[in-house]
């Protein structure tokens, strides 16, 4: 029964019957092929939804980063004093580059200073890591257009033991974060 009273009979159906007939031929192949190529642009696009390549992450201290694993995945340095508080890491997975910024005491900012040597400012380069927002340099440039270029930081170099050559130490002039970026060695 209708649920349309005025209608005695059911709507016709020879419309549907005209649409099957003129539905183009598909072959079960050309179907699964279809779906096959659904289902891997599927599998793609969520398996790289979740890939950063620069990863970020952030910790109270430098302790909770190594009960986290931090240290053992070789993102944070061993020669970094436990006593770090706000502890900002990202690196880049395809080129083992990392950025690091912490917050230390005079007294263990002193006691790293031991292990580097002073470099000129523009025997350096940093590159920003990228969606670092604002933890990344926020005041280390003077921003005064007699010295826009430069930094409200000492900035240091590693030694080689046990802080490697090729990581960059700048201590901010008027705060005790210290930023901290390099390549593959740690």
């Amino acid at each position: 029964m209708w649920l349309d009273s005025r209608r005695s009979r059911p709507p016709p159906t020879s419309f549907v019957r005209t649409a099957v007939r003129q539905a183009p031929a598909c072959s079960i192949a050309d179907a699964v092929r279809t779906l096959l190529s659904l289902g891997l642009f599927i599998i793609l696009a969520l398996a790289t939804a979740g890939c950063d390549e620069q990863p970020y992450r952030q910790y109270a201290s430098a302790s909770e980063a190594v009960a986290a694993g931090e240290r053992d995945r070789g993102w944070l340095p061993v020669w970094l004093p436990l006593s770090a508080r706000d502890v900002h890491l990202q690196g880049d997975l395809d080129t083992n580059q990392w950025w690091l910024r912490v917050q230390l005491s005079r007294a263990a900012a002193d006691s790293l200073r031991t292990v580097l040597v002073p470099v000129p400012a523009d025997s350096v380069r940093a590159q920003r890591p990228r969606g670092s927002g604002r933890w990344w340099f926020e005041a280390l440039v003077q921003h005064a257009p007699e010295n826009d270029h430069a930094l409200n930081a000492h900035l240091f170099r590693g030694t080689g033991r046990p802080v490697p050559r090729t990581t960059i130490v700048a201590f901010d002039r008027l705060s005790d974060r210290v930023y901290v970026w390099g390549g593959l060695e740690r």
